[in-house]
């Protein structure tokens, strides 16, 4: 019963509970203690009535009190019978009185069947007391069937011997009588004092109880998804666990309220940087695409480019090999010098011969040569594709620095993408520097091919001017070979030294051809790394996509449960 009644009743019923048990113990003990103090009044009313009466006796009757023919006498005056004497101090004290003759009742104003109980006689108990010990009774007893609060008091004669009682009392009932009537007046007294506690106890109930109410209406909106109302500012006022409790629910509101809110704009927030997080890495995967595709391209001319050099460097060695033997036939005719004069006449046929063979030969290195250089504009092709590395890889670098700050925002739930960004970052810093060392390394092939074209250059000009001019001055002049004997042998002396010098740049050339076929495979190596590392970052950023999709799909979730509330 007591789980169905709201807390004003509870409050009112314990109230009344713990006033009616206090009421009831101050009433039982208030009438314990009148009716207690009740009996020692009278028992004090009667000893000074019981000292009061015995000396109005001595007063109105004076004379010893003695026995004479088993009658008492005090003084002259008989004792036996006598009801005035009795009924004069009755009406003094206004309680019962008795004159004993030893335990018998000689005169008094005791009634017993109507009738006057004369002749009866005291208790054991009195008569021990009184009689034997001499001594004042003061207590209750029972008098002729009636209790009384009772003083007695032994009369002496003239030898000083106890030679009766004389009594004085209150009967029992007019304590009864005065303790009945208190009782009813504080039973009533205490009927108000509860009806006006009644009333008290539900105006107090009814004050505390009612913020009680209204806390208990604005938790029951808070459990329905309602934050919008703020507790009454009356019922936050004060200092008692009420108000402090009202206090902590408006705290917890307001609180509660701002959490939603941010938790609510945290949801928008958080679904735009998804959305936008999702086009950045769709980007990002468009670019990587787009790098992998120009490092295939670059792969491939680097393919190219590392053939070009081989074809190159077997050039070399064939020219090395054409050279050395120019060189070692320069050097054996400076002996065969002497023998020109004697062979003037063959040598200017073989001159004729020497032209045209010189001028072939001219024509198919020449076109080799030129073969060669076009083969060597490969070299530009690489420097263009290495500067449009070194542009992907700055604009994937601004897309992960732009990735980083858009996982930043997104704090917790973007340091994933962070990583991969950082990743990513890290890939367009190393493609970048690839693509400087590709830069470097095709400046030097360049360099190693200008050089080679100056020196072939050099060579073709000797070839075509000094060696065919010769040839011709043989044709012209063979029948003067002999007077130039000497110059042809200065000639093949400076042939020598010129081949020489050749032959030198040429293992130059070959060398610096070596260095760039293995530059080539180091940025054909490079090349194939920055596709395996394209790949993973498109892998990866499909992976954040997806990432990021579902993430928006939490967001719009995170925000229609926001939604459910009012703040």
């Amino acid at each position: 019963m007591a789980k169905r009644m709201k807390i004003k009743q509870k409050m009112i019923l314990f109230t009344l509970l713990l006033l009616i048990t206090s009421l009831s113990l101050v009433g039982a003990t208030s009438i314990w203690f009148m009716k207690s103090e009740g009996e020692v009044a009278f028992l004090e009313k009667a000893k000074s009535d019981l000292s009061l009466g015995y000396a109005f006796l001595d007063e109105r009757w004076p004379g010893p009190w003695t026995v004479r023919e088993e009658n008492l006498y005090k003084g002259d005056i008989l004792v036996n019978g006598n009801e005035e004497m009795v009924d004069a101090i009755a009406e003094l004290s206004g309680g019962t009185v008795t004159i004993f003759l030893g335990d018998q009742r000689v005169t008094t104003n005791v009634v017993r069947d109507g009738a006057r109980a004369v002749g009866t006689r005291a208790s054991q108990e009195v008569i021990d007391t009184v009689l034997v010990q001499e001594q004042i009774y003061l207590n209750k007893a029972n008098v002729v069937g009636v209790n009384y609060q009772t003083a007695y008091q032994p009369i002496f004669d003239a030898n000083n011997q106890a030679i009766g009682m004389f009594y004085v009392g209150v009967n029992q009932e007019a304590i009864d009588k005065m303790v009945s009537n208190f009782s009813q007046a504080l039973l009533l007294f205490l009927v108000g004092i509860l009806a006006i506690a009644a009333l008290l106890a539900y105006a107090f109930a009814a004050y505390i109880a009612k913020p009680i109410v209204a806390t208990a209406k604005h938790l029951d909106q808070m459990a329905n998804h309602d934050f919008s109302m703020d507790v009454d500012e009356r019922y936050r006022q004060g200092k008692d666990e009420v108000a402090a409790m009202s206090r902590s629910l408006h705290s917890m509101n307001q609180k509660m309220r701002q959490v939603f809110g941010e938790i609510s704009s945290m949801a928008t927030t958080m679904a735009a940087s998804t959305e936008e997080m999702a086009a950045n890495t769709q980007n990002i995967s468009s670019n990587m695409e787009e790098t992998s595709a120009s490092t295939e391209e670059i792969s491939a001319s680097m393919d190219s480019l590392s053939a070009t050099a081989i074809a190159i460097d077997k050039a070399s060695d064939e020219m090395t090999r054409y050279l050395r033997q120019l060189h070692d036939e320069a050097f054996s005719g400076k002996d065969r010098a002497r023998e020109i004069e004697e062979r003037a006449v063959r040598l200017e046929e073989k001159a004729i011969q020497s032209v045209d063979c010189t001028q072939q030969m001219y024509h198919n290195i020449d076109q080799e040569m030129q073969e060669a250089m076009k083969g060597a504009k490969v070299v530009h092709q690489i420097v263009t594709l290495a500067d449009e590395i070194s542009k992907i890889a700055s604009q994937s670098n601004l897309l992960a620095l732009n990735a980083a700050i858009e996982a930043s925002r997104a704090g917790e739930q973007g340091r994933g993408f962070a990583i991969v960004a950082d990743e990513v970052r890290n890939l367009s810093a190393h493609s970048a520097e690839m693509a400087r060392n590709i830069q470097a390394v095709t400046k030097e092939v360049e360099a190693a091919i200008e050089r080679l074209l100056q020196r072939s250059t050099e060579l073709m000009s000797f070839l075509n001017g000094e060696v065919a001019r010769d040839y011709e001055d043989f044709v012209s002049v063979g029948k003067q070979y002999r007077a130039d004997a000497e110059a042809m042998q200065d000639l093949t002396e400076k042939t020598s030294l010129m081949s020489t010098e050749v032959l030198r740049s040429v293992e130059e050339v070959s060398k610096s051809m070596a260095s760039v076929a293995t530059m080539i495979e180091q940025v054909s190596y490079g090349t194939t790394e920055i596709a395996k590392g394209t790949d993973f970052t498109t892998q990866s950023s499909i992976q954040i996509s997806e990432a990021a999709t579902e993430q928006a799909l939490i967001a719009e979730k995170l925000n229609e449960i926001t939604n459910r509330f009012r703040f």
